[in-house]
């Protein structure tokens, strides 16, 4: 099938419609019985899925696709509907990511036990790619279902949560531990935790947000982890939201205590007027966290050090005005700073010989009090009135120019005409 050799996720939608729709028609009793002559489906214990083929196959002879299309009889309709839900579940299987796993699971969901080795199969040759869906399946309100991830759980050696983030991919890690917070598995909340203060931001932001996802039922080890990194007990009031966000500022404190040792270090510098310091003090604090939750307060030293530089050293004092809108774009001084960028901005351009009142007007309504941008305003106003003045000059001179031709002309005709 070529469609497998294009598969993306940008498909998932429109495979899923199609699974969804076939769902609610297809004629489950013509179905069955073309599965039972072309397939011939057999149980599939526990044993045979744990010891699959080292690629992560199974033997090619009980593959329902190859089955199927060996088996072509295009003008029945069951077998229509079983090669379409079949090839799309390759699809799905090609595709793989965890949304498209969710819906290769959701197979089994719609058709039970008439698909279940043709899934299974399926979902075991994905391994790893598998498990976030598998962990959201363990929560079904369908006990087929739930038993049904667990058993393929255990047999890619993922049941437990301590061996479902043994991965070295962080995208899948990201995803299995969001899983577990979806699935709201309490029993997977010090492991999650685990990751909550992790150097890799993908792996700390989903391992917190998969806490958040567990809710109250995930406060007990919450309220463990907060007193074991603080020797104090969190306070009753906190609900169990604060606590977790409280949780996350000491993590943060503790990772980056480098950090926020430099932003004492930058205020300081800041206070004593040496922006050159503060800068330089922020610059290292962000390089240890891009997110670094008291960013906002850098600002006002970055605008200022631009403004010291914007005289003599442009290119750095517009690098410097564009850190301050990073750290706070929302903040009391943003405007200030954008007015500024667009002053020295238009001063570059105004160097190629490009003039840009439009940023410099723009620049005014930002900060009615840049004054640079009104000076220099004035000053393209004022070239393009001596422009206009020199145009006029050379317009008159030239008008002159053809009267006294024309006068010239006119003389030496009428002598012509007397001397005739």
């Amino acid at each position: 099938m070529k469609t497998l050799d294009r598969a993306s996720p940008a498909m998932l939608p429109a495979v899923a419609e199609r699974l969804a729709l076939l769902s609610r028609t297809v004629d489950l009793t013509a179905m069955t019985a073309v599965i039972a002559e072309v397939v011939k489906p057999r149980a599939v214990d526990r044993d045979e899925i744990a010891g699959r083929l080292p690629d992560g196959g199974f033997n090619a002879a009980d593959d329902w696709w190859a089955l199927i299309m060996a088996s072509a009889a295009p003008e029945r309709g069951a077998w229509r509907d079983l090669a379409t839900i079949v090839g799309l579940s390759r699809v799905l299987a090609k595709i793989a990511t965890t949304p498209a796993v969710r819906e290769l699971g959701a197979l089994f969901a719609s058709y039970g036990e008439l698909l279940r080795s043709d899934v299974e199969r399926q979902l075991v040759t994905l391994g790893d790619r598998a498990v976030p869906a598998l962990i959201e399946m363990r929560r079904s309100e369908s006990k087929e279902q739930r038993v049904f991830a667990l058993k393929l759980l255990e047999a890619l050696g993922k049941a437990i949560p301590g061996e479902a983030v043994q991965t070295g991919d962080d995208q899948l890690l990201a995803e299995v531990l969001l899983a577990y917070g979806r699935a709201k598995e309490v029993d997977a909340a010090r492991v999650i935790l685990s990751f909550a203060n992790s150097d890799r931001r993908q792996i700390r932001e989903a391992a917190r947000q998969s806490v958040l996802l567990l809710g109250d039922s995930g406060q007990l080890p919450v309220r463990e982890s907060y007193e074991n990194m603080t020797n104090q007990k969190a306070l009753d009031a906190w609900g169990w939201e604060q606590t977790a966000r409280e949780l996350f500022r000491v993590f943060d404190r503790a990772r980056l205590v480098d950090a926020y040792a430099l932003m004492d270090e930058g205020l300081a510098a800041f206070r004593q007027q040496n922006m050159e310091k503060a800068a330089g003090a922020f610059d290292r604090a962000l390089a240890r966290d891009p997110s670094f939750e008291r960013r906002a307060e850098m600002a006002p030293a970055y605008l200022a050090f631009a403004r010291a530089l914007k005289k003599d050293d442009p290119a750095r004092a517009r690098a410097h005005l564009r850190q301050s809108l990073r750290v706070d774009p929302q903040g009391p001084l943003a405007r200030q700073a954008e007015s500024e960028l667009l002053v020295l901005e238009a001063k570059d351009r105004a160097t190629h010989g490009i003039v840009d009142d439009g940023s410099l007007r723009r620049a005014l309504e930002l900060d009615p009090d840049n004054a640079d941008a009104r000076a220099e305003l004035l000053r393209i106003e004022a070239e393009s009135d001596a422009r206009s003045g020199r145009l006029a000059w050379y317009f008159y001179g030239a008008l002159a120019a053809l009267l006294a031709t024309g006068g010239v002309v006119a003389v030496f005709a009428h002598g012509r005409r007397s001397a005739g």
